[in-house]
């Protein structure tokens, strides 16, 4: 038979932890609070990367086409928020590649962002669940958008 899965490293593999970043946002002046979603890939080790969706431009009305952005993962202390894990993988990395992949497909589409309904940041992070095979969990009570349609 076959030796069971360890949870030792394997030479060119990185494991971790895929996660969801929520962060608060008060729309209309704080009566209606809402989450922003990213997702954040926390290799064992240290390093963070985060995939963020925004609107291209913050002018009401003109907001743009939808811009993902990935870069190390930064919490803000402008806003509560708060990271939850959703699964630990023994090599992060190709999801890495994968959620790569669909950046420049999402970003390449130019879908108009949409701040209350989506698509928007919460759309996306349900699309780029939905694409490494994911359940689209999210841990926010109110993130508007999160329900579109994948892109």
């Amino acid at each position: 038979g076959e030796e069971p899965e360890s949870d030792e490293p394997v030479e060119n593999h990185r494991p971790g932890t895929l996660c969801i970043a929520a962060r608060r946002l008060d729309l209309l002046s704080g009566w209606l609070p809402a989450w922003h979603l990213s997702l954040v890939l926390r290799y064992t080790g240290g390093e963070s990367v985060e995939y963020e969706g925004a609107s291209t431009t913050p002018i009401p009305g003109a907001y743009g086409p939808i811009v993902i952005r990935k870069r190390p993962f930064r919490p803000r202390p402008d806003r509560h928020g708060v990271v939850v894990d959703y699964v630990y993988r023994r090599d992060l990395e190709d999801w890495e590649q994968a959620l790569d992949v669909e950046t420049a497909r999402l970003n390449t589409a130019a879908v108009a962002y949409e701040p209350l309904t989506g698509p928007n940041s919460n759309t996306i992070v349900r699309t780029l669940l939905l694409r490494l095979w994911l359940p689209p969990i999210q841990p926010a009570a109110v993130a508007p958008g999160f329900d579109h349609e994948a892109l």
